[in-house]
């Protein structure tokens, strides 16, 4: 299991001037390795912050350690339209939103870390959400 927690600013390229504003995320997915890292990340997303950066996600990525630190690259995608409710009921599976649903790719990212694992390349699947805060108008 991992477990993960961003926040920092984004810019957005948005017309005339741009927006820059506040994010902040949390995921939790699979790992295919044992260890603890702290690290940067910067990721390039393919459209409107309120669309693409804003919400839901599914990260696919890679993490090769040199030593004590690490490089990675991953694909972010678009998650299906379900909803997180608790306590979580399961009236049908696969849930109808997920049906005809076709993952996109919306972001890429690369990371630098430094940390401990016991294996040299980690592969994660992590779900995830961010919210954001827009600063200018």
């Amino acid at each position: 299991m991992n477990v993960g927690g961003g926040a920092g600013i984004y810019f957005w390229n948005k017309r005339p001037r741009g927006e820059v504003g506040l994010y902040g995320s949390l995921s939790v997915g699979m790992i295919t390795n044992i260890g603890a890292s702290i690290g940067d990340q910067l990721c390039l997303m393919f459209g409107p912050a309120g669309t693409v950066l804003a919400g839901d996600s599914i990260t696919i990525g890679v993490d090769i350690d040199i030593g004590v630190i690490s490089i990675g690259g991953m694909l972010i995608l678009s998650a299906p339209p379900v909803s997180l409710s608790w306590p979580p009921t399961f009236t049908s599976w696969p849930p109808p939103a997920i049906i005809g649903w076709t993952p996109e790719v919306i972001g890429i990212g690369m990371t630098l870390t430094a940390g401990i694992s016991a294996l040299p390349v980690s592969y994660t699947v992590m779900p995830g959400r961010t919210w954001i805060k827009p600063l200018t108008p």
